[in-house]
């Protein structure tokens, strides 16, 4: 018996089609996804930041929700009645997308990181032996 809750007559991906950033459309219903198909709503697209609300509507975490990088998208299948953006809102999303695709690179004194390490270390050999016994 498995602790998630999961519906045998979920529908067959072949009615979804593929996420992508036209649909990130606040009131658009899709599916996570994963192995059951979790359902939910896009919710909210933050333009600042290229995040995206995910609201779940089905199963045990009902009513919780997800804030993810709009790139997450295509883990999504939409209801094939959806809505659409625009050109223009696509383009922007994909400019916000480029904007903080960056890679950075955060410059740590040497020692410090070297404490920090073996910190690290020490934990991990702690929570083995913690799981053994």
């Amino acid at each position: 018996m498995s602790v998630h809750q999961y519906d045998k007559n979920m529908r067959p991906d072949e009615e979804f089609i593929k996420g992508e950033y036209c649909y990130l459309v606040p009131g658009n219903k899709c599916c996570l996804l994963d192995g059951r198909r979790t359902t939910g709503v896009i919710e909210e697209y933050f333009e600042e930041s290229g995040m995206f609300r995910w609201r779940i509507t089905k199963y045990e975490d009902k009513g919780k929700y997800w804030d993810l990088p709009a790139e997450e998208i295509s883990r999504f299948q939409f209801e094939k009645d959806f809505k659409k953006l625009d050109g223009k809102k696509i383009k922007e999303i994909e400019d916000t997308i480029i904007k903080y695709n960056k890679k950075i690179t955060i410059k740590t004194n040497p020692r410090d990181r070297e404490i920090t390490q073996n910190k690290v270390k020490e934990t991990k050999k702690n929570i083995k032996e913690w799981l053994k016994n």
